[in-house]
């Protein structure tokens, strides 16, 4: 039995780690990624994710565009990550390159957004009672415009000369995975998650200035690429 997350030789035909691959898709051959069969998403994590789960594709600077699978965490509901299918030099396939924490929404307002710097300096002095509050206010209100707000780029932070929308459903705290070449030194990358629709969102990579949009995969699989979880 096959478990996602693992590599196995009956999914190996040359995978290349980069774009490609899935390009060159070949059901003769078998699949190249190494992390097949991917999980269908339960009605049960679904209704804990903000976005549709999935795949999608995002945009990684130099590295060109990346396929992540996007999945409520077996571990903790409260966090959805983005396990990189299609990865780099830097951070291959097979690792969490984005986990949000679901339960950590922020609002900002414009004046909020105009320097990564104060952002940052602006998480670290949240606490969790400000969570919990705007948990709570969803929740009882059950009014999700209670989370929309604007957005803007930072003076401050490459936007990878992508158009985003100037306003915003939802934004959480998150974490990104980066490393040097061939995966030296890896860590953790504060940053936020920002949801424009069920199927689009950004990741605002705070301490590298950067931000990166991401887009559902809306083609579907054969059956035999995926497995029920």
């Amino acid at each position: 039995e096959v478990r996602h997350g693992q590599s196995d030789q009956r999914f190996k035909c040359g995978f290349d780690d980069h774009p490609d691959a899935f390009i060159k898709f070949n059901l003769n051959k078998g699949f190249n990624c190494p992390l097949l069969p991917l999980p269908v998403p339960s009605e049960t994590s679904q209704l804990h994710s903000p976005v549709r789960l999935g795949l999608y594709t995002g945009d990684y600077g130099s590295h060109g565009v990346e396929i992540l699978n996007f999945t409520i965490s077996q571990t903790n509901p409260q966090h959805l990550e983005g396990l990189k299918i299609v990865g780099d030099p830097n951070v291959p396939a097979g690792n969490v390159s984005v986990r949000v924490f679901l339960d950590k929404p922020v609002v900002l307002s414009e004046s909020d957004q105009q320097s990564v710097l104060e952002m940052l300096r602006a998480d670290e002095q949240r606490s969790q009672e400000s969570f919990m509050e705007l948990l709570n206010a969803n929740i009882n209100n059950n009014n999700p415009d209670l989370l929309r707000q604007p957005f803007i780029i930072p003076e401050d932070c490459f936007d990878r000369g992508q158009e985003s929308p100037n306003i915003c459903l939802a934004r959480y705290l998150a974490e990104g995975r980066i490393a040097g070449h061939l995966y030296n030194d890896p860590s953790l990358c504060k940053c936020h998650f920002v949801k424009f629709s069920d199927v689009v969102f950004g990741v605002m990579w705070l301490e590298l200035n950067s931000f990166s949009m991401f887009y559902n995969v809306a083609e579907e699989f054969p059956r035999c690429l995926v497995q029920s979880s």
